[in-house]
């Protein structure tokens, strides 16, 4: 009976020893997997603020972005608003969803590798604007030297087209004018004058074109009016485009070599006394004057 009893206790005995052992085996393995999950739990979390500061910067180079290509820009304001929306996505993800993570991170990278892309088509586009830009400098310089050159030929040509028409205008020398009373004799009583005969020598110019020359005079007495008689008329003046009267006129051949002429103006009525001007004029340009007194 003694030792059914002792057997029966060593039994009890050793059922509480491996109870024991069993919890304490069973408390380690239990600390063990909750030190586990901790462990996972932070790798998931740190995974997850990752993943969050990458679509930070990921957006901060997106918005670093710029071109003068309408058509990227509009493109690369879908991805921001894709990589805000990943972000905001990102803030509602659980910290166990490893999963979940995990694609967004995938996005993430994809839309990295797109950023690389157009990162590669801006640098291009910009080389290409700048060569443009060389380009378009290169002709606007050309544009305005051809435009400066035209403009000095043609103020050259201005110059040359002056110096021409002044070349081709008849010149005169050795003018003079005589008063002669009725017997042609030389007087410088108003009261005896009868006519006006102004004498001058044409200039030599091979430039002129040969032909028939028009040569008229302006006889303006003490009031400024000018002398008209019977055979007087107008001829257009070249300096206003404007009809003038005119004393007498003489056709003459011009042949280019030097010429001494003379016309006469036949008075009208009582000349008065006091200062004359002859103002003489050949193809209705003005080329020369003379002065007078009557007494």
């Amino acid at each position: 009976m003694k030792n059914t009893t002792s057997k029966i206790l060593l039994a009890i005995a050793i059922l509480q020893a491996a109870a024991i052992i069993w919890l304490v085996i069973d408390k380690f393995q239990q600390n063990e997997v909750k030190e586990k999950l901790v462990v996972q739990v932070k790798e998931v979390k740190d995974d997850k603020a990752a993943v969050e500061q990458k679509l930070q910067g990921l957006l901060t180079q997106y918005e670093g972005l710029k071109t003068s290509n309408a058509k990227i820009n509009k493109q690369l304001e879908q991805k921001k608003e894709e990589i805000k929306k990943l972000i905001k996505k990102l803030k509602y993800v659980k910290h166990s969803d490893r999963a979940k993570i995990k694609e967004l991170e995938d996005e993430t990278e994809v839309l990295r590798s797109i950023l690389k892309d157009y990162v590669r088509k801006i640098a291009a586009l910009d080389t290409k604007n700048k060569k443009l830009t060389a380009e378009n400098k290169d002709i606007k310089e050309k544009f305005e030297t051809e435009v400066e050159e035209k403009e000095n030929l043609m103020t050259l040509k201005d110059s040359l087209d002056k110096k021409v028409k002044i070349a081709s205008k008849i010149t005169i020398y050795n003018t003079t004018v005589t008063v002669l009373n009725k017997r042609d004799r030389v007087t410088k009583r108003a009261r005896k004058t009868r006519k006006y005969k102004v004498c001058l020598t044409i200039a030599e110019n091979s430039i002129i074109p040969k032909g028939t020359k028009n040569i008229y005079i302006r006889i303006a007495g003490p009031d400024q009016k000018i002398l008209r008689n019977e055979t007087s008329g107008f001829f257009v003046y070249q300096g206003n485009g404007k009809n003038i009267a005119y004393s007498s006129k003489l056709e003459v051949n011009y042949a280019g070599k030097a010429k001494e002429i003379c016309l006469y103006y036949t008075v009208t009525g009582k000349q008065a006394k006091g200062n004359y001007l002859v103002d003489i004029f050949a193809d209705g340009y003005d080329i020369g004057q003379k002065h007078f007194t009557l007494k």
